[in-house]
């Protein structure tokens, strides 16, 4: 047993069960760092203390008793380590948090309203946290600090991802476009085709990059230093005569998104500056997306072409959503100083679930593997071409019918088309 001092929780309040289960941790548990197992592509993020161990704590609770923040801070200082990271889970939506040191309660719970309000949906329930201990912990000193559960070290998960090792033949979506090409007639001719998505995607998709700072330390319940970061919002909804229940296949999910670009490596271009506006170091996502519908982030980049970075959510089981809800997706990470905007694509695709087969949970790492025949209609849809130049941070639309997406400067407010017919303001001024 670790020689360290413990101090047990308030004897009048309810004791905590804990389960500590192994799982992969992430490679640097900071504000500067990541959440969700994405493979890093970093930007002078810290490297973790060797002497750190992470330990990834299910929290159990009675079902009418929700975990509250000064439970878990109390917690981490119990066994004398720092509340790392928050996972969120219910019928409310999904997502992560990254802890900033010295963090109180109250402040910690405004931060996670901020983060659900994002994407149009109320704080769901801690599903679990993940606590940084300065020492191996073992079953006596939870029990000396009041606490109930096992203990196993949590594997360190250390590859991280890299444009120039990991580029990639294009993709279907860029090599229909050549970068810097300007809009040949045909383009432009196609581009004024009315749009028509198969009935099972989403109608509508909205997007908005917008800058932000953070706080990356507190004191006193004073924020004392910050980061800039940067934050992505989207969200999809069906509508008119587009329904989740014609969602042609148990078997297959929904993935929706943008793929981010920076050519100039392919390209060999001697500005070649790297990374993206947006890079995957997330220190918080969300989405509204019910956990019965099972979303995940979808951090698997190794397919992506060379010069793209996605940053999508999968969706399991479209079928479970709603016409006419809309729902949100967030992330947000510190800000690429090499970057200050990016072209982008969106687009929308069905993807087969390889985990049933492979006897596992859903995950980002076993959907999509295979692509048997999908003979419903379109496997995928292109929201916005990557020959439109629609870059980040700014706002832009695109719904079914339309004949193309629109783009606009954050703060403005833009009129849609029909059949929307309204003034769309951007998230970052009115979002829901």
């Amino acid at each position: 047993m670790a020689n360290r001092q413990t101090r047990s929780l308030d004897s009048s309040r309810r004791p905590f069960i804990l389960t500590i289960a192994v799982a992969i941790a992430l490679a640097s548990m900071t504000m500067a760092g990541v959440v969700g197992n994405s493979p890093a592509q970093a930007v002078e993020d810290p490297e973790p203390s060797p002497s750190s161990e992470p330990y990834e704590i299910q929290l159990e609770q009675p079902a009418d008793e929700a975990i509250e923040s000064r439970d878990l801070l109390e917690a981490a200082e119990a066994v004398s380590g720092t509340l790392q990271l928050l996972r969120f889970e219910g019928e409310e939506g999904v997502g992560e948090m990254v802890v900033a040191e010295g963090i109180s309660a109250e402040e910690l719970d405004r931060q996670a309203v901020d983060l659900f309000e994002r994407v149009g949906t109320t704080v769901p329930a801690v599903a679990s946290a993940i606590i940084l201990s300065e020492a191996p912990l073992d079953a006596a000193d939870l029990a000396a600090a009041g606490l109930a559960g096992t203990v196993q070290l949590l594997e360190q998960e250390t590859d991280g991802f890299d444009l120039l090792t990991e580029a990639s033949a294009e993709s279907e979506s860029d090599s229909a476009v050549s970068r810097g090409a300007s809009e040949s007639p045909a383009v432009a001719a196609v581009a004024a085709v009315v749009n028509d998505w198969s009935p099972y995607f989403p109608a509508d998709w909205r997007a908005e990059g917008f800058n932000m700072n953070r706080c990356t330390n507190y004191s006193g319940g004073t924020c004392h230093s910050t980061i800039q970061a940067a934050s992505l919002s989207q969200s999809v909804r069906w509508m008119d005569d587009h329904r989740p229940n014609l969602w042609p296949s148990s078997r297959f999910g929904l993935e929706f998104g943008v793929a981010l670009k920076n050519y100039s490596f392919c390209d060999a271009d001697p500005a070649y500056t790297p990374g993206y506006w947006l890079n995957p170091d997330y220190y918080e996502w969300s989405t509204g997306v019910p956990a019965s519908a099972v979303p995940y982030l979808d951090t698997n980049r190794l397919s992506d072409a060379c010069g793209s970075m996605s940053h999508e959510l999968g969706v399991r089981y479209p079928s479970g959503l709603i016409a006419g809800a809309t729902y949100g997706f967030t992330v947000t990470t510190k800000r690429n100083i090499y970057n200050s905007s990016s072209t982008y694509d969106a687009s929308f695709q069905a993807v087969y679930d390889n985990c049933t087969d492979l006897g596992v949970g859903t995950s980002t790492d076993c959907m999509g593997l295979t692509n048997p025949s999908f003979p419903w209609g379109q496997r995928s849809a292109t929201v916005v071409n990557t020959s439109r130049y629609f870059s980040f941070p700014k706002c832009a639309r695109m719904h079914d019918k339309w004949t193309a997406p629109i783009q606009w400067a954050n703060g403005g407010s833009v009129l849609m088309p029909a059949p929307l017919n309204y003034y769309d303001s951007c998230f970052s001024n009115s979002w829901y």
